[in-house]
């Protein structure tokens, strides 16, 4: 009796879950803003929106060109999670140049999407 309760349980969760059907996203479409880029050292930046076939992910894609011919890609990925990619390719084997580049880079990143409190219940101090 305890198993059938069991296996009632799951299949009716199960439905639930997949009655939410292919097109459900935790995060909608515009969850990532399209933002003007300022920084003096970027010299273009292009924003490519498209939708995952595998997972129905929403994919924001931000092309940064710096003034050194540095390029970031900063891909962000959200549907049911949120995740983000940040890949840097270095145009001078010197690297001196790309340094300042990657850290301010990160700081605005850190900035917009670190977790500003987290609180956990029950206190992780006690």
């Amino acid at each position: 009796m305890q198993y059938a309760l069991i296996i009632i349980l799951l299949s009716f969760t199960s439905n639930l879950y997949a009655n939410k059907g292919k097109n459900y996203c935790e995060y909608k479409k515009g969850f990532v803003a399209h933002k003007q880029i300022t920084d003096k050292n970027v010299s273009s930046y292009h924003w490519d929106e498209r939708i995952s076939s595998e997972s129905n992910e929403q994919i924001t894609t931000l092309y940064l060109t710096y003034k050194n011919g540095d390029t970031a890609i900063i891909e962000h990925k959200y549907c049911i999670m949120y995740n983000f990619e940040v890949s840097y390719l270095v145009a001078d084997p010197d690297f001196s140049n790309s340094q300042k580049n990657i850290g301010k880079l990160m700081a605005q990143l850190f900035k917009q999407y670190a977790a500003k409190k987290v609180i956990f219940t029950p206190s992780l101090e006690s």
